[in-house]
């Protein structure tokens, strides 16, 4: 008899088939008990290495022993004339039919069951986020359409080298064959900052794969010694784990830029299936720079400004300046250069009026060298909003960069914005395709969460607040999320809260002091109020306003010449800052000098006169009101009443796509309130009141509702602000965050 036939005879094959059926479904029970339980994960692998280690142990007992009606016999020690072997055989094909119908019967039941996805409900508590079941439909526009098979995602390739410091030189080598991949037609490439949130991780790449939804990841290490440098790369194929390609170079560092070609072109090839095209060629082929050192100070620079720091953006901005310095052709140098003090100005670290003119000269250099750069349009679209461009004048920048290059992620979610209230559609497109390209990139989390707030669905709003948690949760940005989910529900406890964690987490953020200041002013808490004032100017002199508020403060007390003359003074310092002229504008016409903020508003929008067609858009749409109370009051009542009209027209219009934010409502308000219209100012400030608005503006600052102070419904309303306000007064000074405890006068 044959060693296979006496297997089969002892039933060593089929104890085998039943052992492995059972141990599948003793882990399934495993599974489940662990999730019930909440036990640690690594019970259930303890289980498997068990099982896994008793497989062949079951295998040699059941070649040894054989089940007699007398019990357990060595199989040498029983007669084979009296062996019942067969019966024992029979008895376990039963038991495997069993086991195979439970199992079955498992796989089915677990198919016809939905998976809950749990998603949040609109409650922010104590900066968590507190969740509940949802219907996992509700969630559908947030699924990804399946990954197209030209789809990658480039890893941080891994510093081999001795030295820590050539850190950046990895990093800088992946971000640019992901640059250089981006700009391949038909290419989908996920976004620098999902691709880099998995370095230093070793993580499964179909785990990878499903998480930023490409079908193939490029992944590779550097060795750097001196002047040589050794890189390895590989292409893998997502679903199989399958290496379509690999390569290893050994280059002189002054061939690094042959290195990138050749690996790109190689990924293309890969991926493609084909030779490639010329235009394919073209863009591989297309250098920056052909200088090294320059090469590496840009590298270092990208290495810097992901950080964002006020200390970071210093050092990225010294060194795009050595590059460009090096190599005075280098417009990818210049771009960095821009892009610096673009993210200083949006920070507040540097006033967009002295670091504005800095930016412009570097783009103009950049175009002047290469005018097919994506990332110089876009950085120039966001200089231009700093400086307080309307929508209609960077969007076409904007989807410039998108043409020349459709994976930038940024590009898609910054052009949103600009269709908030014209083409909502349109809006939801570009920030699901942003979020596709980069899933995992929090600034692009943050705005998923934010504007699906605005617009109403704090479902998916929390959704993504609980994501941003996940994937960044020492981010100040995260809180500032939270902030602004709060604020969206007049939830003005639950903001400050949140303000506070933010400059915990960053000590430096001057937006956040200005935000905090303004709140306590409402609060009533004005000496806490000047305290984070003072904090914010002394981290940042000629930020406009932080200088506004402290002005609003002096109001409050009565002082309206010190007031006047406090922002009188920033704006002999920074005429040309759009922003800080506004605000300046907006304090005039508190302190009832209309002329004055008549002639600040028209330069702060670059008018010499009032135009004849206003454009209302999110740039403006929020100061417009009270620019239509200085016109009214001036005598040019039908301007005003145009202009009134059309900002009023812009909210209705977000009222009717439902966007839920309270302050719809108020600037509605403020703008009938403009024209003295008495029914629309107090059916505005209802709908505040009825979304949620907790302490509102400065209505009391606000002289458009002077003809309404002693109106009985203005006054109920007033009342019912008055006793919200008071409730989170109560409840911040239980912890410590009131310092005033004396209750200024009332909102209204």
């Amino acid at each position: 008899m044959s060693f296979l036939e006496e297997l089969k005879r002892r039933n060593v094959v089929k104890v085998a088939v039943l052992y492995v059926i059972a141990t599948w479904l003793l882990l399934q029970v495993a599974d489940v008990g662990v999730s019930l339980l909440g036990l640690p994960e690594s019970i259930g692998k303890v289980i498997f290495l068990i099982l896994a280690l008793g497989f062949p142990l079951a295998l040699i007992f059941s070649w040894v022993y054989e089940m007699t009606p007398e019990g357990l016999k060595k199989e040498k020690d029983i007669d084979r004339s009296q062996s019942v072997t067969p019966d024992t055989g029979r008895k376990i094909n039963v038991l495997i039919i069993v086991m195979l119908a439970l199992a079955i019967g498992a796989v089915v039941l677990d198919r016809l069951i939905p998976e809950s996805t749990p998603v949040a409900d609109n409650r922010v508590i104590d900066d968590v986020v507190e969740t509940k079941a949802v219907d996992p439909t509700t969630l559908a526009a947030m699924k990804f359409a399946p990954a197209p098979e030209r789809s990658i995602a480039v890893l941080p390739f891994v510093n081999m080298s001795a030295d820590e410091e050539n850190e950046f030189f990895a990093d800088g080598l992946s971000e640019e064959l992901l640059n250089v991949l981006a700009r391949i037609k038909d290419f989908k490439v996920a976004g620098r900052t999902s691709s880099f949130a998995f370095k230093g991780k070793n993580e499964d790449f179909k785990q990878i794969g499903e998480a930023l939804n490409v079908k193939n990841i490029l992944e590779g290490s550097v060795r750097k010694s001196g002047d040589t440098v050794r890189v390895t790369a590989q292409l893998i194929e997502v679903s199989n784990g399958y290496h379509l390609w690999s390569d290893t170079y050994d280059r002189k560092l002054d061939n690094i830029f042959e290195i990138q070609d050749e690996i790109a072109t190689q990924v293309v090839a890969a991926l493609k299936q084909e030779l490639l095209g010329a235009s394919d060629q073209a863009v591989i082929a297309k250098k920056s720079t052909e200088n090294v050192e320059a090469y590496q100070h840009y590298l270092k620079g990208l290495h810097h400004v992901a950080y964002r720091s006020r200390e970071q953006l210093e050092l990225a901005l010294a060194e795009f300046k050595e590059a460009a310095r090096i190599d005075p052709n280098y417009a990818l140098a210049y771009t960095g250069i821009a892009y610096v003090y673009v993210m200083q100005a949006s920070y507040a670290y540097r006033s967009i009026a002295e670091v504005g003119p800095l930016a412009e000269l570097s783009i103009e250099k950049a175009f002047a060298i290469d005018d097919q750069l994506s990332e110089a349009w876009a950085i120039k679209a966001q200089l231009l909003s700093g400086m307080g461009a309307p929508d209609s004048e960077t969007a076409p920048l904007l989807e410039r960069a998108i043409a020349l290059n459709p994976n930038n992620a940024y590009a898609y979610m910054w052009l949103a914005g600009s269709f908030f209230a014209s083409d909502p559609e349109r809006m939801w497109e570009l920030f699901n395709k942003a979020y596709e390209l980069d899933p995992l990139a929090p600034v692009i989390v943050q705005n998923m969460a934010i504007n699906t707030a605005f617009d109403g669905d704090m479902d998916k709003a929390v959704y993504y607040a609980n994501q941003l948690k996940e994937i960044a949760p020492d981010w100040d940005g995260t809180y500032r999320t939270l902030s602004s989910l709060a604020l969206v529900q007049g939830d003005l406890e639950q903001e400050i809260r949140s303000l506070h964690k933010v400059l915990e987490l960053d000590p430096e953020s001057i937006t956040t002091y200005e935000g905090l200041a303004d709140h306590y002013m409402l609060l009533g808490d004005l000496e806490q109020a000047q305290a984070l004032i003072d904090k914010g100017r002394r981290l940042n002199p000629a930020y406009g306003g932080i200088a506004a508020s402290e002005a609003a403060i002096l109001l409050l007390q009565g002082n309206k010449e010190a007031a006047v003359q406090s922002m009188q003074a920033m704006v002999r310092k920074w005429p040309e800052d759009k922003t800080l002229l506004r605000s300046a504008a907006r304090i005039e016409a508190y302190a009832g000098n209309l002329q004055q903020a008549n002639d600040l508003y028209l330069r702060s929008y670059g008018y010499q006169e009032y135009p004849s067609a206003w454009a209302v858009d999110t740039s403006n749409a929020f100061e417009l009101p009270l620019f239509a109370y200085v016109i009214y009051q001036l005598g040019d009542t039908e301007t005003a009443v145009e202009l009134s009209e059309t900002v009023q027209e812009f909210f209705a219009i977000l009222a009717e796509q439902g966007a839920g934010f309270w302050g719809i409502g108020a600037f509605a308000s403020n703008a009938a309130a403009a024209m003295q219209d008495r029914k629309g100012a107090l059916s505005g400030l209802q709908l505040a009141l009825d979304k949620g608005m907790t302490a509102g503006p400065l209505l009391r600052l606000d002289p458009s509702y002077d003809f309404l102070r002693d109106d009985p419904q203005y006054l109920a309303l007033s009342q019912e602000l008055e006793r919200r306000r008071k409730a989170v007064v109560v409840a911040l000074t239980k912890d410590g965050l009131i310092g005033d405890t004396t209750l200024a006068q009332a909102d209204p």
